[in-house]
C-alpha cells in the first residue's frame, strides 16, 4: 500500500478489476489483456484462450477423451488437474499434470500437441465413487502428486516435481527435484533437493534457479 501522505502523483497506483465468468484451476497469461486457463468445470476442452476484459473465450484447444459414461465430467477434471505455463515467444503451452507424471506440450500454430510420459510413468490414482451426477473421485493409498509447480523461458520448461503419495507421504504438495525439458519435450536436466521446495522462479539467463524452502523459511539461490 502506499502512503499518499508522503507520496507523489507519480508512485500513484492505479488498479483494475475484472470479473472472471469461469472457474479455472490454473491460468497463465498471454499479455495484459489476454491469458489462457486449463480446468474449467463442466468442460472438455483441455484449456481456453480468453480476452480479460470481456471474458469472450478466443478459442478452445484440445479435449479430453475416453471420460467414463458413469463417471461426472467435474470428478474426472478434478483427478486431471494440471499447471498451465506459456512460452513467452508465444507460439506454445504446456500443461504438467498434477496427479500423474506427464506433460503435454501444444504447438498454438500447428494446432498439435505432444505428450511426454515419465520420470516415472504413472498413471492417474483416485477411486471412483458414486455414478453420474453423484460420482465423485477419492484418493487412496497410491494416489501421488506428480508436478506441483513450475516456470518456463523462451529456451526451457522448469517443473518442481513431488511424485509424494498423497495420503501416506508427510507433506507430499511440496516438490522433491526440478526437472527440465525444452520446448519439444526433450528432457535436459534433473536438480535434485534435500530440503522441500515450494514455488520456482529462474533467472533471464537461465543460470539461476530460485525456490522456496518450505520448511526453514527462506529462498535458495542455485546454479544451474
Amino acid at each position: 500500500m502506499i502512503d499518499k501522505t508522503n507520496s507523489s502523483e507519480k508512485d500513484s497506483v492505479f488498479i483494475k478489476e475484472y470479473n472472471v465468468n469461469e472457474r479455472y484451476y490454473s491460468i497463465t497469461f498471454k499479455d495484459s489483456l489476454t491469458y489462457y486457463g486449463t480446468g474449467k468445470f463442466n468442460s472438455l476442452e483441455k484449456f481456453d484462450e480468453i480476452d480479460l476484459p470481456s471474458g469472450t473465450i478466443i478459442e478452445k484447444y484440445g479435449f479430453y477423451e475416453n471420460v467414463k459414461d458413469s463417471l461426472r465430467l467435474n470428478a474426472y477434471l478434478f483427478a486431471n488437474r494440471s499447471f498451465i505455463y506459456f512460452k513467452l515467444s508465444g507460439e506454445k503451452i504446456v500443461l504438467a499434470n498434477m496427479n500423474k507424471d506427464c506433460i503435454e506440450i501444444f504447438d498454438l500454430k500447428e494446432g498439435k500437441s505432444k505428450l511426454i510420459s515419465g520420470p516415472e510413468r504413472y498413471q492417474v490414482m483416485y477411486n471412483s465413487t458414486g455414478k453420474g451426477e453423484n460420482s465423485m473421485m477419492e484418493p487412496n493409498k497410491d494416489t501421488r502428486y506428480a508436478f506441483v509447480g513450475g516456470t518456463v523461458s523462451n529456451e526451457y520448461i522448469y517443473l518442481v516435481y513431488s511424485g509424494g503419495k498423497m495420503l501416506n507421504d508427510e507433506n507430499p504438495y511440496f516438490g522433491k527435484s526440478i526437472y527440465i525439458y525444452d520446448w519439444n519435450g526433450n528432457p535436459i536436466r534433473q536438480l535434485n533437493f534435500t530440503q522441500e521446495i515450494l514455488g520456482l522462479a529462474i533467472s533471464k539467463n537461465n543460470d539461476l534457479i530460485f525456490t522456496y524452502d518450505a520448511n526453514n523459511g527462506y529462498i535458495i539461490k542455485a546454479k544451474i
